[in-house]
C-alpha cells in the first residue's frame, strides 16, 4: 500500500532533482544524480544515496509509475515507458535528459504539489 510517507518522499525527490537541475546539473552532486539517466534511474540513485531500504524504493517507484501513467492520460499520449520522447530511440540518444521540455515541466509539477 502506497501510504502518505511514500507520497512525501516521492515529492522530496522530485525537489531535489529540481534543485540540481537549477544548479546546472553538477557532475558532483549528494544524490548521484545524472543528466544522461531519466526519472526512473535517477530516482534509484536517489534512493541509495539516501540508504532507502528496497522495499521503500519500490513504493517510490510504483508510485512514479502511476504519475507517469496519469501524465501520459492527460495529454493524450499512447501509454509507453517513454512518455517524455517519441520512441525508445529517441529516449536513448538524448543525452541531455533535463533539456527535454515536457520532462522539465512534469518535474516542476511534481516539485510543487501539495501531498493529499
Amino acid at each position: 500500500m502506497i501510504t502518505k510517507q511514500h507520497k512525501i518522499g516521492l515529492r522530496k525527490f522530485f525537489r531535489e532533482l529540481k534543485k540540481w537541475i537549477d544548479a546546472g546539473q553538477p557532475e558532483e552532486n549528494n544524490h548521484s544524480f545524472k543528466s544522461d539517466c531519466g526519472i526512473c534511474d535517477n530516482l534509484l540513485n536517489y534512493g541509495y544515496s539516501a540508504t532507502f531500504s528496497y522495499e521503500y524504493e519500490l513504493k517510490l517507484r510504483d508510485l512514479l509509475d502511476i504519475k507517469l501513467k496519469r501524465y501520459a492520460e492527460r495529454i493524450k499520449i499512447p501509454q509507453t515507458s517513454y512518455p517524455f520522447n517519441e520512441s525508445r530511440k529517441d529516449f536513448q540518444e538524448e543525452w541531455d535528459k533535463y533539456t527535454n521540455k515536457k520532462r522539465l515541466a512534469f518535474i516542476k509539477r511534481q516539485a510543487r504539489m501539495a501531498i493529499s
